[in-house]
């Protein structure tokens, strides 16, 4: 931080996974799952048992993608509710800030070039 500004909280912004996204996850592993059912059940060829192995490893590694993805730190940007005296060149500090919101005397700022 530049001298004269005062950082007063820390906000971590986290990507969330939409609803729609996990409804079409849990679908495909579904189908996915029955494709692999029927495939193993019915044909005793080879072409059956390994597109039902396929379908398998597609389902597992679709939840396990998914659940390492919903449940790991995505953190995408960090914003810095901050109070600025008169002593800080604006030009300066909007070079290296960007405004996201005021309150009064305080402001939410982003460092800019991180996204």
């Amino acid at each position: 931080m530049l001298d004269g500004i005062t950082m007063l909280n820390q906000i971590d912004i986290c990507r969330s996974v939409p609803g729609w996204i996990v409804l079409i996850t849990i679908a495909f592993a579904i189908l996915m799952g029955l494709v692999a059912v029927s495939l193993l059940t019915d044909n005793y060829n080879k072409s059956g048992i390994v597109l039902g192995a396929l379908c398998v490893v597609a389902s597992a590694a679709t939840i396990i993608m998914f659940v390492i993805e919903n449940n790991s730190t995505n953190i995408v940007e960090t914003h810095y509710q901050v109070t600025i005296d008169d002593t800080v060149s604006m030009t300066e500090f909007n070079e290296r800030y960007e405004i996201i919101e005021q309150d009064g005397l305080i402001f939410t700022v982003k460092e800019r070039g991180k996204q």
